[in-house]
This record gives C-alpha cells, sequence and structure tokens, in this order.
C-alpha cells in the first residue's frame, strides 16, 4: 500500500514542470495537486483509522496534519471530505494527539483565533473544536510564578524565606561553625538579599 502512496502522490519534477507552463498550465498542475492532496489525506486518515498506536503512529498523524493545513493554505478551492475532517477532529480530541499535532501546525499552538486571518472553512471547524484543547496548553506554557501567589502561598513562601535568612545569621555569627568557603558562600547568598541584610550589635561584636 505504502508503494501505491507514493507512486500516486510523488510530485517531484512533474509538477513544477507543469508549474514553469502558460497559465492554463500551471492552473492544471494546481488542480493536479490539489486532487493529489485530496486524495493523499484520506489514505492518511484511513492508515489512522486502521492502525493501532504503534511506532510510528504519532507521525503518520503529524503528516496527516501537516497535509490538511498546508493543502487549504495552498489552493482555498480544496475541500477535503467532510467524515475524514470529522475524523480528524475525533483524533485531535484526544490530548496526546493533540499535543503531537501542535508541534507541525503552528495554529494550534494558538490560544484564541486571529481574527483578522482569513481561515478556510476547514481548518476553522478544526481550530473551534480544538478550542478548550488549545486554551488549556497554552494558559500551562504561559504560567508564571506570579500565577501561584495566592495569599497563604506568598505568606509560606516568606516564612521559608525567614528562616533561612535566620539560618544564615546564625551561621555567620557563630565562631568556628564553618569554615571561609561556607562563609563566602554564605555571605553571596545574603548579598542577594540586601535589604535582609543582618545588622550587627554590640553582643555580636
Amino acid at each position: 500500500m505504502m508503494l501505491a502512496t507514493h507512486a500516486r502522490f510523488e510530485v517531484g519534477t512533474q509538477v513544477w514542470a507543469e508549474i514553469r507552463r502558460p497559465r492554463a498550465g500551471r492552473r492544471h498542475a494546481a488542480d493536479w495537486l490539489r486532487r493529489h492532496c485530496i486524495m493523499f489525506f484520506k489514505d492518511l486518515i484511513s492508515q489512522l483509522r486502521q492502525t493501532p498506536k504503534l511506532a510510528g503512529w504519532h507521525s503518520k498523524l503529524q503528516q496527516a496534519c501537516e497535509v490538511f493545513w498546508d493543502s487549504l493554505n495552498a489552493n482555498p478551492r480544496t475541500e477535503h471530505a467532510e467524515q475524514d475532517v470529522a475524523t480528524l477532529i475525533s483524533l485531535l480530541s484526544d490530548r496526546e494527539n493533540f499535543a503531537v499535532a501542535r508541534l507541525v501546525v503552528p495554529e494550534l499552538r494558538e490560544m484564541k483565533i486571529d481574527p483578522t486571518i482569513l481561515y478556510h472553512r476547514q481548518q476553522r471547524c478544526v481550530l473551534e473544536a480544538t478550542s478548550e484543547l488549545r486554551t488549556g496548553f497554552g494558559r500551562v506554557e504561559t504560567a508564571r510564578q506570579s500565577d501561584f501567589d495566592d495569599i497563604l502561598y506568598v505568606a509560606e513562601k516568606e516564612t521559608m524565606l525567614n528562616a533561612e535568612l535566620q539560618r544564615a545569621r546564625v551561621l555567620l555569627h557563630q565562631s568556628d561553625a564553618f569554615g571561609s568557603d561556607n562563609e563566602q558562600l554564605i555571605r553571596h547568598w545574603l548579598s542577594e538579599h540586601p535589604e535582609l541584610r543582618p545588622t550587627h550589635n554590640k553582643q555580636n561584636e
């Protein structure tokens, strides 16, 4: 089957030769490429339906996503079979599958649909169907520490910092508790928190 697939969908020099021809030839080449992309996508979807998730399955899914997306970008007249598009959407509803697909389709990494871009109708169907997954993955990737700084978490961080500060103070002012190397490390740590630098008093002196 793979040999037949490669023979049927190899573009090679034939397409480029036709693209260089006059306008009628270029139009013929574009139609030829459009039809073969549709058949290629259909074959890939058929294989994904029938093949269990063994080695190479996710690579085939990535290839199907690329063929689908790029063919629609290349020629707005392209229309894939609705059943095949529905199968692709069903496959992408799985988080693992979606994580793999978004590596090769940049639009799947966007949290929101750009209203200024005129997506193909079938592309928009995929984007709308994966809206929740796109948002979820995007939030995880853009999360910062401040997103977790609620009142209790901030209090816990301050407690831990104060504990470390107090420990450094004790070590710094105890005699013979550590060597010069450790003292240098502690002083370096304290230098990163100048506002918390321990003050000397008469007892310590």
